[in-house]
């Protein structure tokens, strides 16, 4: 009796035993997870890239027609600048710069708005990553991280080259129409009664409208550009510093003083 008591006993411990040992492992490997997720900023960010890129990649068809209004609207206000040079009498071949610019933009700001889905392209491409282990994680959120740079930093490109073009184009007007007025008002009479001062004024308001406006890009940055923005932000949070009130003991006359204690981590 006492022997099977014993056995008892002995098979109770050794299943203790064991499922202690199972308990330890997992909760070390649960923990090591952990400490690793936390190691890198791309698991810890919240929402990651992936559900970013996802995220905005649902939404992405619903904002194409507005995505690109800051390129829209200086690329009009540069077409009709130039349809208001063109009837002005006396040069009417200086309207077809602002003519052209305009509508060069004004096309390829539409088509990027029909075609252009970055997200959508980005999420396709990450969907077929594995996201098994820590290191396919990583490597899935990088790639996120990057279609998003490569979707903001072709918005920047194209701010400047909207911004300068069309820049360029009114300022080149405004002169030319002022030096062609200027010319045009020397000449015969019988040329001074064609030459409407109306027109004149209104081409040159317009193309100093036109130059202003190219500016827009500068003050309302495309979306993709606020993206990368807003998501750069929310990695640079895992960093931010850990402030606490708290007592430290002086080393000189070993009292209690409150003090502020920060802790930062990288």
């Amino acid at each position: 009796m006492n022997n099977k008591f014993l056995q008892m006993n002995g098979v109770i411990g050794i299943a203790a035993i064991l499922t202690f040992a199972f308990d330890c492992r997992l909760s070390h490997a649960q923990t090591t997870q952990i400490n690793d997720e936390f190691a890198y900023p791309e698991l810890s960010v919240v929402p990651r890239a992936s559900d970013r890129l996802q995220t905005e990649a649902n939404e992405e068809k619903m904002h194409s027609i507005t995505s690109f209004l800051p390129l829209q609207i200086p690329a009009l206000t540069t077409l009709t600048s130039g349809i208001a040079c063109l009837v002005n009498p006396i040069n009417p071949t200086i309207g077809y710069i602002g003519l052209a610019t305009g509508a060069a933009w004004l096309f390829t700001s539409t088509a990027l708005s029909l075609f252009y889905h970055p997200y959508q392209s980005g999420t396709n491409r990450i969907q077929s990553l594995p996201k098994g282990t820590i290191r396919d994680q990583i490597t899935r959120e990088r790639t996120a991280e990057q279609e998003i740079q490569s979707a903001a930093r072709f918005g920047e490109q194209l701010k400047w080259m909207s911004v300068m073009t069309q820049v360029a184009a009114s300022v080149w007007q405004v002169t030319q129409v002022s030096q062609n007025s200027n010319s045009g008002s020397q000449g015969s009479p019988s040329q001074g009664t064609t030459i409407t001062q109306s027109s004149t004024n209104l081409a040159i308001g317009m193309s100093i409208g036109s130059a202003v406006l190219a500016l827009t890009p500068l003050i309302f940055r495309l979306h993709s550009y606020y993206v990368q923005d807003e998501q750069t932000e929310y990695r640079k949070r895992i960093y931010a510093p850990v402030a606490g009130a708290g007592l430290f003991q002086n080393p000189v006359t070993h009292t209690y003083d409150p003090g502020l204690m920060v802790s930062l981590r990288f």
